[in-house]
């Protein structure tokens, strides 16, 4: 299996994994759970691939995803109890990173430049989280707590400042790592960017 399209599975497992949590918080049926669990996983990759790509989205041409959604999603479903703690946002964190590396790889070996390689990392990484908080009727948490997305486009600098300098192998395990390890850092921490108010 090609290593990009490897950690793309990653990022699916575990964003559908986190879809199927909220929908679970939320008391959705097992449909809604399914939907939930989908949208987390491939909102962003079909968005990103539909803006800058005139090919068919994977998503939508291979049946693979889906079966590595379901065991997301069943992973999710078989415990009781989940609570928004340190392994949740870990397994989160790895899909923040699998899927800001893999995007972004795709950006450079499609030759696109910086700014369209943060537009993918970005998009392909925190897209479908929004799309399902919207759909829940939340408040985007990408834009409202912790450092989170802006790992994202701190991994996709990574990867286009570096591209000349590593493997893409290298350069994918260079990003993953410093992404997931600043993701967990502020989570530990308790960092987060200046929230505007006007109290």
């Amino acid at each position: 299996m090609d290593f990009i399209i490897l950690f793309e599975y990653i990022g699916m497992f575990m964003f559908a994994f986190s879809g199927a949590v909220v929908g679970r918080e939320e008391d959705f049926d097992f449909l809604g759970i399914a939907i939930l669990s989908i949208t987390t996983a491939l909102g962003g990759g079909i968005l990103r691939d539909v803006i800058v790509n005139s090919q068919s989205p994977y998503a939508l041409s291979n049946y693979l995803p889906y079966i590595v959604i379901a065991l997301g999603m069943t992973t999710a479903l078989k415990f009781k109890k989940i609570q928004d703690n340190f392994w949740v946002i870990a397994l989160d964190a790895i899909g923040l990173a699998a899927f800001t590396v893999s995007a972004g790889i795709n950006a450079i070996n499609a030759g696109y430049n910086c700014i369209t390689v943060i537009f993918c990392c970005f998009l392909s990484a925190v897209g479908g989280g929004i799309i399902r908080d919207i759909m829940v009727n939340r408040k985007p948490y990408v834009f409202q707590k912790d450092i989170y997305a802006i790992t994202s486009v701190e991994g996709a600098l990574i990867i286009f400042c570096l591209k000349d300098v590593f493997s893409n192998e290298l350069l994918i395990l260079i990003s993953f790592v410093i992404v997931f390890g600043t993701r967990m850092m502020c989570y530990i921490k308790h960092i987060s960017l200046p929230v505007f108010s006007e109290s």
